[in-house]
């Protein structure tokens, strides 16, 4: 199925390529961008806008025909003058970097034995340079297309995807989409994605502060609980949590006790294995007698709701086949006017109403005693079942890899779900002969979205190349 003489020049090209090739990406990954307070040309904050503007640096300087809306945020660079258009769709910013890293601090990425770590190296850092290393492969080697391949970066996937609605909303829809933003072959289909916040109707008197997490899509794996100085609280809290490396109490230098939890992060789209730090927080506090009645009740009720991954104690448990269970998570809490807050992240089946899960969430935390205080839910996506691409990215997959293997569901969400005739792939794929030794990892590091996010040079190598061949596979499959 592949063209051999086009894959020899593809294997070329990157090997006499690789080290500017990851000296760019590595040099991405250092811009720290994640989002923060807008400002003129960077709606999503200054970082993420100079992560837009690197990225389309290095399409100018590749030479495709570029474009920025900075005031949107998004690029977009394009090759080629077909009638038809494969749109690649990446984003260059990332979730917050958090603390406790391991092998270097988040923006400053290493490659250790062959392993790159960095924050953003893998979502989606590495998706992005992948669309432009395959874009320029194909041009640089003069591989005949008869279609226009455009790529797309974002600065706001990761916070709301209010770039991709700018550009759903501005540009023409390519003919066929291809999002390297999760794994090969190809995913069928993403869940529904329901955020909220919710807000408990009581005051809190006992505890002033409790605060801990940056994104709704991270587990929350570290909180602190400020609460006013008591002899019996403060003899209750210790003696709770002694001996558990879980816990820190002390005293702060104004007299109050301080509580720090410590979970486990993982992304909210696959939340197993985690441990959450507010839920940690709230197990101990909901057993200290010498908290107040009605905090120690808010403690129980945030354990009883959000304990666990799959909303059973939200009474919204739902499995179907394909898309799996439904998952639930807290990735941040805070204190507002005085009333404590939590934020919700769930990813749902396509077979479950939306309506039908706001209903029931509502009447869980209402009869709790919470009340809903924003929420947005995206409903669910598949393919058209219909649609002969993922068979063929598929076979361009098992080929390339030697392995087989199969397409996918996935909970969490890309910008698959907002675009049409669209296909979510990878942006590297394990390479069999690689050397790299894998750091050990904890729980709580390694992945997207949580600490010493990794992701192996070898096989983002070969990710570039298996991208290249799957954009051939497609320009020939909608232009027959």
């Amino acid at each position: 199925m592949i063209n051999q003489q086009n894959d020899q020049k593809i294997r070329t090209w990157i090997c006499e390529n690789r080290e500017r090739m990851i000296q760019m990406w590595m040099d991405l990954i250092r811009i720290p961008s994640v989002k923060s307070e807008p400002a003129s040309g960077a709606p999503f904050g200054i970082p993420c806008a100079q992560a837009l503007e690197k990225a389309t640096q290095y399409g100018e300087e590749m030479g495709f025909n570029v474009r920025m809306e900075a005031d949107r945020g998004y690029s977009l660079m394009a090759y080629g003058d077909g009638e038809k258009t494969i749109g690649l769709f990446g984003h260059s910013d990332v979730v917050p970097a958090g603390d406790g890293w391991l092998y270097t601090t988040p923006f400053e990425p290493v490659i250790r034995d062959g392993v790159a770590i960095g924050r953003g190296c893998k979502d989606n850092k590495a998706g992005v340079m992948a669309a432009l290393f395959a874009t320029q492969i194909i041009k640089e080697c003069q591989i005949p297309v008869k279609s226009r391949i455009q790529v797309f970066v974002g600065s706001n996937e990761e916070c709301g995807m209010t770039d991709l609605m700018a550009f759903v909303e501005n540009e023409k829809m390519p003919e066929l989409c291809l999002v390297p933003d999760a794994r090969y072959p190809c995913c069928l289909g993403e869940n529904g994605h329901l955020q909220q916040w919710n807000r408990s109707k009581t005051p809190l008197v006992d505890i002033l502060d409790f605060h801990g997490g940056g994104a709704f899509n991270v587990v929350l794996n570290y909180a602190e609980v400020t609460l006013k100085n008591t002899p019996a609280l403060l003899a209750e809290l210790t003696a709770k949590t002694e001996g558990n490396n879980a816990y820190t109490v002390e005293q702060t230098a104004a007299g109050q006790i301080l509580l720090i939890a410590r979970g486990a992060s993982k992304h909210s789209a696959n939340p197993e294995g985690s441990v959450n730090a507010m839920v940690l927080a709230c197990k101990v506090l909901a057993q200290c007698a010498s908290l107040c009645e009605s905090d120690r009740k808010q403690m129980q009720t945030v354990v009883a709701l959000l304990d666990g991954y799959y909303g059973e104690g939200l009474g919204i448990a739902y499995e179907e086949e394909g898309p799996g269970k439904l998952t639930c998570s807290n990735g941040m809490v805070k204190v507002e006017d005085g009333k404590l807050s939590v934020s919700v992240d769930i990813r749902y089946g396509v077979g479950l109403s939306g309506k039908k899960l706001e209903e029931q969430l509502d009447k869980a935390w209402s009869e709790a005693g919470w009340e809903l205080t924003w929420r947005e839910n995206n409903h669910g996506a598949k393919v058209d079942p219909a649609s002969q691409i993922p068979e063929l990215l598929t076979k361009v997959t098992c080929e390339i890899t030697g392995r087989q293997c199969k397409p996918y569901w996935m909970r969490g969400g890309t910008y698959s779900r907002h675009l049409k005739n669209t296909y979510t792939v990878g942006a590297a794929v394990a390479d069999p002969n690689s050397k790299a030794i894998l750091p050990e990892m904890p729980a709580g590091h390694g992945n997207a979205h949580q600490r010493d996010e990794y992701c192996i040079v070898d096989d983002w190598i070969l990710g570039i190349r298996l991208l290249t061949h799957c954009i051939l596979a497609c320009d020939e499959a909608i232009n027959p």
